[in-house]
């Protein structure tokens, strides 16, 4: 657990960056985070990824 301020990642080169480090650090999420989902309403799912400030 963690405290700080989450911020979320809205431009493309910092959500590259940080999905980079994600494979790197955990490589079996890789085929997880190239996947898109779609839900029971045929509306495909948004990743949301945020960097947290550490207070």
């Amino acid at each position: 657990m963690v405290n700080g301020r989450a911020e979320r990642l809205t431009e493309q080169p910092d959500i590259d960056r940080a999905m980079q480090l994600v494979k790197e650090h955990n490589p079996t999420l890789s085929p997880a985070i190239n996947r898109t989902w779609i839900d029971s309403l045929g509306l495909a799912e948004v990743i949301a990824i945020y960097r947290i400030h550490l207070s």
